[in-house]
């Protein structure tokens, strides 16, 4: 009842998420198609932890904390695919891109030990007794890919695939990165 009572922990989401297609088939063998994607949120949380009820010795005098984290991700995606039968021979190109993109805003805010017991506030805390923090990033990633499809008469296959990236998180002169695949059966 104590705990109940005296400490007090709020915590809130605001998300918003969607996403939107577009296809157009331009022929019979043929379209092109745009996906667009969004995830964001803001999540807000606040803590005040009475005295003498807290684990922490530094936070006998009491603790409160506030912090609120802002998230965003992009995602872009375009492809276009070709799709024809020639004689015994079944053929697929697909082409296509990405972009994604991911922002993080984080602020943090924390107080303990104050000098008036049973006053919450970060202007009842010495310097030493407050912590104060902000961390931002953002990261993209852009792709390309591309996929070749042939199969005869329904009885040999072939799959050659492949696709390259580009991140913002490894150094400039690496943050490039290729990986094929071939692939083949009979059946």
């Amino acid at each position: 009842y104590w705990i109940v009572n005296k400490n007090h922990l709020f915590d809130n989401t605001d998300r918003f998420t969607g996403s939107l297609s577009i296809k157009a088939d331009i022929t019979k063998w043929w379209f092109l198609q745009y996906k667009v994607g969004i995830d964001k949120y803001t999540q807000t949380s606040s803590n005040r932890l009475a005295p003498n009820g807290v684990l922490k010795q530094v936070w006998q005098n009491g603790m409160m904390s506030d912090n609120t984290t802002r998230f965003q991700y992009l995602s872009h995606d375009f492809m276009t695919n070709v799709s024809q039968r020639i004689g015994d021979f079944d053929l697929n190109l697909l082409l296509g891109t990405t972009f994604d993109e991911t922002k993080t805003d984080r602020v943090s805010m924390m107080a303990y030990n104050f000098s008036v017991p049973n006053f919450l506030s970060y202007a009842n805390a010495t310097s030493d007794n407050k912590q104060f923090t902000h961390g931002a990033s953002k990261r993209r990633l852009v792709g390309t890919f591309g996929e070749f499809r042939a199969s005869w008469k329904d009885m040999i296959y072939l799959t050659v695939s492949g696709r390259n990236d580009w991140t913002s998180t490894l150094p400039v002169e690496n943050r490039s990165y290729f990986y094929p695949s071939v692939s083949g059966s009979v059946v």
